[in-house]
């Protein structure tokens, strides 16, 4: 199967309203796209808000009170999936039965005056000590396709054959915000790592990688994680590969974009070295899939020893492979 994605000023719009943006410096302003719990629901007093953005995680001008006294917010990241999830650090830490407003800017505050549109008031109730419900996996299947898109920084249209896994699960229907944290690989060590949001429209995930995997049991793994930090049990669901389940050979002038041949030495947020991506509501689809988001660690798509991954474009093109034809509305 071959999808082509020569993405036209128009084409980009599209992107900028309906999916992450890759964390490139110059790409888009820092935007916080999730923020839960949702407006007047529950806060446990052992529990912070969660938060989701990409391109930069900038918390300036955003406002907190408590029980209307003023406050500072800031965040710290957690250990989630592979994107700009945050922690919201609010001081002073609020007591049980306090109210607590937040204020904040889903494109930074950066408007004189400022325009908030980022609103929650939590009420903080007792503790939470309860583990999240154990994730009910179902299937691991995965299907290959040939990506073609146009190089934004060449101008020329290259291709690549990438697999795609859709974890499929059974929606926990939690009464509390949760988020899921899902790896797929043939071991730990080899993984590609991806987390989200979990909606109630959700029922699978895709991961894409540009590894066959074949000859291997690929697995995935998912831990559910709530607001307090309490964890579910690690679940997982399995499934063999054969020797020669091998990536569709790309045709004649196509190939990895470094043009080795080879694209399964890196990672986008796994741990070895595929292009794994995830997001959650926000990525997710109407048909009730959690797609793909981009790179979101730091100001640039790079790698720990600094060098450029993946071209703008060739990103853009991993982008929509997750994206099903619908999205949904993640809660702001």
């Amino acid at each position: 199967m071959r999808t082509t994605l020569a993405c036209s000023s128009v084409c980009l719009l599209a992107l900028g309203l309906l999916t992450p943006r890759p964390a490139l410096a110059t790409s888009c302003p820092s935007t916080i796209e999730e923020v839960v719990p949702l407006e007047a629901e529950p806060l446990p007093v052992t529990a912070r808000p969660l938060g989701f953005g990409y391109c930069g995680i900038d918390l300036t001008g955003w406002e907190v009170t408590v029980d209307d006294q003023p406050g500072t917010v800031d965040w710290e990241s957690p250990d989630l999936g592979n994107g700009e999830f945050l922690w919201f650090q609010i001081d002073p830490a609020p007591a049980e039965g306090e109210v607590v407003e937040l204020r904040g800017c889903e494109y930074g505050c950066y408007g004189d005056p400022i325009e908030f549109d980022i609103l929650r008031t939590f009420t903080v109730t007792g503790p939470d000590a309860i583990a999240p419900a154990d994730p009910t996996l179902l299937a691991l299947t995965h299907a290959d396709e040939i990506v073609s898109q146009t190089n934004f920084d060449t101008g020329e249209e290259e291709m690549y054959a990438v697999r795609r896994w859709t974890v499929e699960f059974e929606n926990p229907a939690a009464d509390e915000p949760l988020a899921w944290d899902i790896r797929v690989g043939p071991s730990a060590d080899t993984s590609t790592r991806h987390a989200f949001i979990m909606s109630e429209e959700l029922d699978s995930a895709v991961i894409t990688r540009t590894v066959a995997d074949a000859g291997s049991t690929v697995c995935a793994t998912v831990q559910a994680l709530d607001l307090s930090g309490n964890v579910s049990q690690v679940m997982e669901v399995c499934t063999d590969v054969a020797q020669d389940d091998l990536l569709p050979e790309v045709p004649p002038g196509g190939g990895p974009l470094d043009g080795t041949g080879d694209s399964g030495d890196e990672s986008s947020g796994g741990d070895d070295g595929s292009d794994g991506t995830g997001g959650g509501e926000s990525g997710g689809s109407g048909d009730g899939t959690a797609g793909q988001d981009d790179l979101h660690e730091g100001s640039c798509a790079c790698r720990a020893d600094g060098e450029p991954r993946w071209s703008f474009g060739a990103w853009m093109g991993l982008l929509l492979l997750g994206l099903r034809r619908r999205f949904v509305n993640a809660p702001r």
